[in-house]
């Protein structure tokens, strides 16, 4: 089972590494990609690196709702069994 602080600390270091990530590209495009293309170059850039991070943060948005159903699934399923075995128990 998934204990919740492990769970937020992959959180927190998915969430940086797409940040990182997004800075590295944004460099890379703008000093090589880009670089003959004078201002608009700077501007592709800027913009390009700005659809990657709003995708990155849909797709980690996906992610999350996804593994946060399962967790809660896997509580219910947890907590219905104790609860059978509990009246079990009493009969």
């Amino acid at each position: 089972m998934v204990k919740p602080m492990c769970f937020c600390v992959h959180q927190i270091c998915l969430v940086l590494g797409s940040v990182v990530a997004v800075i590295i590209y944004r460099v890379i495009a703008r000093e090589d990609l880009f670089k003959s293309r004078g201002d608009v170059g700077l501007l592709m850039a800027s913009v390009t690196s700005t659809f990657i991070n709003t995708l990155s943060i849909m797709i980690m948005g996906k992610v999350c709702i996804l593994i946060t159903s399962y967790l809660c699934d896997l509580q219910y399923y947890n907590k219905a069994h104790f609860l059978s075995q509990a009246i079990v128990s009493l009969v």
